[in-house]
């Protein structure tokens, strides 16, 4: 579908693909900037690097995204952070708070097939071996009919068509660094499985607000469900983001979730954190924590594709 750009022939027309579909493999890997000149190099060559692991099989889908926290941007572009990239607030419930970290950078990897990753990361390495140091990686996959490890179908509220994903995540700025990028929360969650499987399902359901097996949401659905809490509306009109979660096990043997939301204004996303953890209203906060423990959260911008090519030059 032809993207809607702004008509200005100095602006940006390529995005990164924050909008692209769920695949069958994705991994999550958070990171700070060890040799500045290095990393500056290999954000210029992510795309020639995805190509080289493309165009071999092409019977595979892959992509990688790259976003920059506060501090990451600023090491790579200058002061001129885009208006809505700051470090997520400490928000903090009268139970559960959420946990902040602050890394510089992350790529978000999307493949048909787990190879099609790992062979990725291995040339990137090869080829640029000082440039970046991996503060945490998460490999993620999908589990039969897109259900999560709390046993419901994942990603049912995502907008559906391509138009209407790119209208809800990319930004529309005349500033051509900002032109087409979009915002992107990251967070891991460890899952107490023996907990919620003691729970009954019309418990969970009520928790989630969906049907477990049907998977529709009630007419008479809590206020306080964790579709409801992270269901924000302003002047009236729904705010859409983009998910692409993705179920993972710890080398221990825990089973987590890998959160990941895009969107064109981060303070959606940062609303529908402190919906979960503080409530609304509040005090009436996501059960949903009450049997996952948020282990890993940062906000990062997504520039342009344009932009990212540039630093190698």
């Amino acid at each position: 579908m032809t993207m809607k750009i702004i008509p200005n022939k100095h602006l940006p027309t390529t995005p990164q693909n924050a909008t692209g579909n769920v695949e069958a493999y994705s991994a999550f890997i958070a990171w700070n900037i060890n040799n500045l000149s290095d990393a500056k190099n290999l954000f210029g060559d992510l795309g020639d690097l995805a190509k080289d692991v493309k165009f071999p099989e092409k019977d595979h889908t892959f992509s990688c995204v790259c976003g920059f926290s506060p501090c990451g941007y600023e090491k790579v572009f200058g002061c001129d952070t885009p208006k809505e990239l700051v470090k997520l607030p400490e928000i903090k419930g009268a139970k559960y708070n959420l946990t902040v970290d602050l890394t510089d950078g992350l790529f978000h990897l999307r493949a048909s097939a787990l190879g099609v990753i790992e062979e990725f990361l291995h040339n990137l390495v090869r080829k640029y071996p000082n440039a970046l140091h991996v503060k945490k990686k998460v490999i993620g996959y999908k589990l039969s009919q897109n259900r999560d490890w709390l046993g419901f179908i994942d990603g049912t509220a995502d907008p559906v068509t391509q138009e209407e994903r790119e209208a809800c995540v990319l930004i529309q700025s005349p500033n051509k660094k900002f032109n087409l990028g979009a915002y992107v929360l990251f967070q891991t969650y460890i899952h107490d499985l023996k907990a919620w499987d003691k729970t009954a399902v019309h418990e969970q359901e009520k928790i989630i607000g969906r049907g477990k097996l049907d998977n529709v949401q009630p007419l008479n659905q809590s206020p306080q469900s964790h579709i409801a809490l992270n269901t924000i509306v302003v002047d009236g009109v729904e705010m859409d983001i983009v998910r692409d979660n993705a179920p993972f096990t710890t080398e221990k043997g825990e089973r987590g979730t890998a959160f990941i939301g895009y969107s064109a204004q981060s303070s959606v996303l940062i609303q529908m954190l402190t919906n979960m953890f503080v409530g609304n209203p509040k005090g009436h906060y996501d059960h949903i924590l009450d049997f996952s423990k948020n282990t890993f959260s940062c906000l990062y911008f997504c520039p342009n594709q344009d932009i990212l090519d540039a630093l190698g030059s």
